[in-house]
């Protein structure tokens, strides 16, 4: 029972913020100044407007509407787009979107991890000299662009003036793996710069406070080689805080991996998001904040677990 209760307690923090989230959002649509049905069928009789308000629960007190809505999410039915003519569900469009934003936010990890593992044992070892200095400002100011704006400018030197890489649009791995990745390039440094300097950051730190210890000084003096001592005795402690960042970074990169999507004109799930807003597809917004909502305590928990195994000494705690 005591092993259960963490898992109970994640699963009721899902619930909240899903539940918080989207009634939240339900309550915002019920106070637009325009009516919902009259925004969806603007030239709709009065008998279709009352059909429509009554299938989506409208004509009921906004608890009601929203337990209703809520046992259809849960069932699978998340509504369709009534801009489509009525005939696309919401579904598919998530089945559609979904997988490219999750490619996305993979690619800017590895990226971010690749840069980040061989430039914080690099300063580490290089500490206070000349070229530890210049990587750490370096960082320090990658680490200050926000990532839009970042994309903007890449946008603007690689992809237009010096017309290097693709900006926009995306091309799927099957179509052709080598457009595919580089159109991902932009994208992904725009999101991973700025995460890839903070890990250096962090594995510096560690890396440092690792080389110090007593039992690194004992390995050197029994004549370990520095790959070995650095593999075994440095890196896999000092690992510990980066793969703790990474993890719980997965849950951040949601709301950047949504704004970068929509400036490379690709169409995952922020795409989508934009979309239903911009049409005013409310009925598909709020099961997309849900969804949101979903993968942000998803990655967040799986976050959780994953700092347990790797470091067993904060199960306790958690």
């Amino acid at each position: 029972m005591t092993r259960a209760l963490p898992i109970l307690r994640r699963l009721g923090t899902l619930l909240a913020v899903i539940v918080l989230s989207t009634f939240f959002l339900s309550c915002l649509l019920r106070l637009l100044p325009t009516d919902l049905v009259d925004m969806i069928l603007t030239l709709g009789t009065p008998e279709e407007k009352d059909a429509l308000r009554h299938t989506l629960y409208l004509d009921r007190d906004v608890f009601t509407s929203y337990f209703m809505w809520f046992k259809d999410f849960i069932r699978g039915d998340m509504g369709i787009f009534y801009g489509t003519g009525g005939g696309e569900s919401v579904w598919s469009h998530v089945t559609r979107s979904l997988p490219i934003s999750l490619l996305i936010m993979l690619y800017t990890q590895i990226f971010a991890l690749l840069v980040a593992i061989p430039l914080g044992i690099f300063t580490a070892y290089r500490e206070g000299k000349k070229s530890d200095r210049i990587i750490s400002n370096t960082l320090f100011t990658a680490s200050s662009v926000p990532n839009f704006a970042l994309a903007f400018l890449l946008i603007i030197v690689v992809g237009v003036k010096l017309q290097w890489l693709p900006t926009l649009e995306y091309v799927g791995f099957k179509e052709s793996p080598l457009q595919h990745f580089k159109h991902m390039i932009l994208p992904c440094f725009s999101l991973g710069l700025g995460l890839a300097a903070s890990y250096t950051r962090l594995l510096r730190t560690d890396v440092i406070a690792a080389l110090k210890d007593d039992y690194v000084t004992m390995a050197a003096s029994k004549g370990l080689s520095d790959s070995r001592i650095l593999l075994t005795h440095v890196f896999r402690p000092a690992s510990v805080t980066l793969l703790t960042a990474a993890a719980l970074n997965m849950g951040a990169l949601i709301g950047g991996t949504l704004v970068i999507e929509n400036i490379f004109a690709i169409p995952g799930f922020g795409f989508e998001i934009a979309y239903a807003l911009g049409t005013k597809e409310f009925v598909a917004l709020q099961s997309f904040i849900a969804i949101t909502a979903i993968g942000y305590v998803i990655f967040n928990v799986a976050a959780d677990l994953l700092i347990g195994i790797v470091d067993p000494r904060t199960r306790g705690s958690r």
